[in-house]
């Protein structure tokens, strides 16, 4: 992120705008509507029409552009921005409380790794009797050919 400097006139507006915002989205929205208390509370701040009208009045008295459909552009590019920095932190605070994290690592990780270990685990200890005769005889045969070549190295002459 950056560091914006807010001018003078648009202070006192830019300071109510974070005070909307701060009440807007706190720890509770997210646990009273986790799935769309993001949308929720960017919906209410953008509908103040009060923080609109004063944008408006602000730009019309203290820039040169005099379109109105330039400061509402404006004033959908800002606001969103200012929601989404403040909404982040508070979702950050959030998770730290309530994500419970066991070695470093996630419980939804540690549960997914988990669980791929037992399906591992249940897949090779249902092997079909025909593979597993098969693989002893080829450690059979295997451990026979090591013997046999570790005699061939003990008769060697140097």
């Amino acid at each position: 992120g950056g560091l914006t400097l807010i001018t003078k006139p648009f202070f006192s507006w830019a300071k109510r705008l974070v005070k909307t915002v701060r009440d807007a989205f706190t720890k509770d929205s997210i646990d009273r509507n986790p799935h769309d208390c993001f949308a929720r509370s960017e919906k209410s701040v953008m509908s103040d029409k009060t923080l609109r009208t004063d944008f408006i009045l602000l730009c019309k008295k203290h820039s040169e552009v005099e379109s109105l459909d330039s400061i509402n552009k404006a004033y959908e590019i800002i606001v969103p921005k200012v929601c989404h920095a403040r909404f982040g932190s508070v979702f950050r605070q959030w998770k730290a409380e309530n994500v419970i994290k066991h070695e470093n690592v996630a419980l939804r990780t540690k549960l997914k790794a988990g669980a791929d270990k037992k399906r591992k685990s249940v897949e090779s200890a249902t092997v079909t009797p025909g593979l597993a005769t098969a693989k002893k005889a080829r450690n059979e045969e295997a451990e026979s050919d090591v013997a046999e070549a570790n005699v061939n190295i003990e008769n060697m002459t140097c």
